[in-house]
This record gives C-alpha cells, structure tokens and sequence, in this order.
C-alpha cells in the first residue's frame, strides 16, 4: 500500500507530482499518435476510393451512381454535366428493327456511354434507364431543369434503299442558345467516328426540326448509330462488341468537349 500524499515529504511530493505529469504526457502523446493515424487513415481510403471510382473500378451498369452523387456534393473538379437520352421508349418502339426494338438497342446503347462518361468523372443525367415512355416535352423539360453541359440523343435509322448505312450525326446550330457549340460538338464527334476504321461515318446533318435539338438550351446532337435496315448494319449494331465501340468514340468527343470549354489541354 503506498503512503498518503499528506505523509510524504515535500521532495517527495513533487516527484510524485513529476511522475504523475509524465504519465499523463506519454497517455496524451499515445493518445494524439492513435488521432492522427486514424485521420490518416480515413484520408486514405477516401483517397484511393475516389481513383477507384475515376478509373472505373467502381461503378455501375446502369442507372445513376449514388457514389458519385456522394461525390457531386463534395468534389467540384469533375469535368461537367452530360444529359444522354435513348430514343423511344414504353409504347414508342421506334423504327422497325425486327426482333430488337430501336428504343431496345438505344437503351442498351446510351447505358453503356453512361457508365464510361461516369468513369472520366462526368456526372451523367438519364431521361430515361427503363423502358419508359417519354414524350419530346419532357425530354426538353429534363434539359431545361438538369441544364447539363451538353445533350446527346441515341437513336437508329432506317430507309428505303437498304443499301444505305452508317452513322450520322444531327445538330442545330441556328438556335439562340448553344447552336454554336451544338456544331463544335457535332464535329468532335464526327472526328472521333471517322478516325475509327470500323464505323462508316456518314457525317454531320444541320437540323432545324427536331425538337429535341431545337428546344434544349445547350449544345445537343442526335445520334443515328445504324441503320436497321441495312444487313451490315443490323448485325453490328445489336453486337455488344460494336456498340462498346460506338460507345466509346461518343464518349472520348464528349470529353474532348468538355475539356476544351474547361479549358484544359486535350488528351
């Protein structure tokens, strides 16, 4: 049993005194060490989680992201907004396309540039990522409430003459607001296509009536991928391996889009 405090002499007491301070000091020391480790460590891992997401080893198939509406809150460097729009939808098949409905392939189509812009760190917004009915209206309606940086709509094509094929892409460049930039987007696009080997590029087409490029106050292309009525065509267009491909090209331009009025150097 040690003695009382009160019975020791006063060299003694402050040794005491001395000894307790230390112990304290060394409990705080270990104490801050534990804090700052554990900080460290929960920068880390938001760290790493967040090149995991930017490099796509995290994501999701279809649908918006909820990690990265996390991350839409916290991180202002993404690179910018993207409205994607598949064609058709719910009683509104679109072109005849046999077996595989349009509004199919343009889901499927607009499902996978959605999961590779989000990889580029694009927020992406969805009119629709069902197989849901939505009317011209509210496709602008959308645009106008998101005001994303850019609109790119998916479809098919078809004509009489089935010997017609290739991509092309739509765009209006004679509306108030974002006919220019709609043309700057429609060319970067083009370009990507055209340098692919293997998608026919068909061009870009100056549009005034579709509504869906007239009234979306942004820059806005739309895309035919193919056309259904051509045999080459049809068999690319419902290959997964083709549509990655298109996928792809679309995305790199929408980047290279963005960048440019970022104002950063392209890649």
């Amino acid at each position: 049993m040690q003695p009382s405090i009160e019975n020791l002499e006063p060299s003694q007491r402050r040794q005491l005194r001395r000894e307790r301070l230390k112990r304290k000091r060394i409990k705080r020391k270990r104490l801050q060490k534990k804090l700052i480790f554990f900080a460290v460590s929960v920068l880390t891992l938001f760290f790493f989680r967040s090149v995991m997401i930017h490099s796509g080893f995290i994501g999701k198939e279809s649908g918006t992201s909820h990690v990265f509406e996390d991350l839409w809150d916290l991180n202002d460097d993404l690179l910018g907004t993207v409205m994607l729009d598949a064609g058709h939808g719910g009683n509104d098949c679109g072109t005849d396309a046999g077996a595989i409905l349009e509004k199919e392939l343009n889901l499927q189509i607009t499902l996978k540039i959605q999961k590779k812009l989000e990889k580029k760190g694009v927020r992406v917004f969805m009119t629709r990522n069902d197989d849901t009915y939505l009317s011209r209206d509210a496709r602008v309606a959308m645009a106008k409430k998101e005001n994303p940086d850019l609109f790119i709509s998916i479809h098919q094509n078809s004509f009489t003459d089935s010997s017609v094929r290739g991509m092309g892409i739509w765009y209006n460049e004679k509306k108030t607001i974002g006919g220019e930039e709609s043309y700057i987007l429609a060319k970067k696009i083009e370009e990507k296509i055209a340098a692919d080997t293997q998608i026919i590029s068909r061009g870009i087409v100056a549009d005034t009536d579709l509504q869906v490029l007239r009234q979306t106050e942004v820059a806005a292309v739309l895309i035919e991928i193919g056309y259904v009525t051509n045999p080459e065509d049809w068999k690319l267009i419902v290959s997964d391996e083709y549509q990655e491909r298109a996928a792809e090209r679309i995305t790199e331009a929408a980047v290279a889009y963005l960048m440019q009025q970022n104002g950063d150097e392209l890649v």
